[in-house]
């Protein structure tokens, strides 16, 4: 076997290899990313200034400039 063919063997292994190597790194980056929106979407919000009304009150907004400013 010529020295070329060796060569051309060995460089097309290396390449085989990164591309699955980049490919399993690229599937892994999307699984992390999907995942991490989908615990952003998913978890439980803090809520601060809510006030729960009863059901029989009538419930008024109002606006104030103050806390804006």
């Amino acid at each position: 076997m010529r020295s070329s063919d060796r060569f051309f063997r060995r460089l097309w292994r290396f390449n085989a290899f990164a591309i699955a190597g980049a490919t399993v790194f690229f599937i892994g980056l999307i699984l992390f990313v999907a995942a991490s929106f989908i615990y952003d979407q998913a978890r439980p919000r803090q809520v601060t200034n809510v006030v729960n009304v009863g059901a029989q009150e009538a419930v008024s907004n109002e606006f104030r400039w103050e806390h804006l400013a």
